[in-house]
């Protein structure tokens, strides 16, 4: 199983939030030195979060310009990514996977446009959960329920399902082991991210069949800081 940092970006720094509430977590400072820094230890691949663009609250796109130029072997970008024109535009600097949450729920017409233009292999969709409720805008309103919302995305096409535990993002407090039931159903490539917090989740996660995870708060204290592979 993969490992992913995280890297959640608003104002033009990198940070990591809890349950992506402003003002809580880690300001972590410049992103490019950042993601510069991962990338010399090793790390390959790397996850970004545009959190601004995610809330409509503006946007740090030339900061992912600058970390898709480093050269990770895999870089998965989201937050925000509401048309063909941001999404091809995204794949030019260098990105690999668009990361999706919104789009898919919200206007499937203009997801679908998307997905028969660059194809389903360049998409990841994230199920942004809390509770047994799909959580969109930003996490701002929810959608679907997690089982439904599976369903939907099972019919598609696409290179990843990324399953986020919003009720556990930033807090380090284990992984949602109920969510076996939810993955065990998914067809394509699953991914994990929220409370991963030690050895032993990245284990159980990779029982579950998951084939890779995403990683913030845990890195960035060192607890998992030199795991790149489990």
């Amino acid at each position: 199983m993969k490992v992913f940092p995280s890297l959640d970006l608003s104002k033009g720094k990198a940070m990591k939030r809890v349950r992506g509430v402003e003002n809580t977590g880690l300001v972590l400072g410049d992103p490019v030195k950042l993601a510069l820094t991962l990338f010399e230890e090793g790390y390959e691949r790397l996850h970004v979060v545009d959190l601004d663009c995610a809330q409509d609250k503006g946007q740090n796109e030339e900061v992912i310009k600058q970390v898709a130029s480093i050269g990770f072997k895999e870089l998965q970008v989201g937050g925000g990514i509401r048309s063909l024109e941001k999404a091809n535009r995204l794949l030019s600097y260098g990105v690999n996977r668009l990361v999706l949450s919104t789009l898919p729920f919200m206007n499937t017409r203009e997801f679908l446009k998307i997905k028969r233009s660059l194809g389903g292999q360049n998409i990841a969709i994230s199920l942004d959960y809390f509770g047994d409720k799909v959580l969109i805008k930003g996490w701002s309103e929810s959608a679907y329920t997690l089982a439904s919302a599976l369903e939907r995305v099972s019919h598609w096409d696409v290179y990843a399902v990324i399953f986020t535990c919003v009720n556990n993002e930033g807090l380090m407090s284990g992984v949602d082991r109920k969510l076996f039931r939810y993955a065990k159903n998914a067809k394509n490539k699953k991914g994990y991210a929220g409370g991963v917090k030690d050895l032993n989740d990245l284990c159980c996660l990779k029982n579950m069949g998951f084939d890779f995870a995403i990683l913030g708060m845990s890195l960035y204290t060192g607890v998992l800081r030199s795991v790149k592979n489990v």
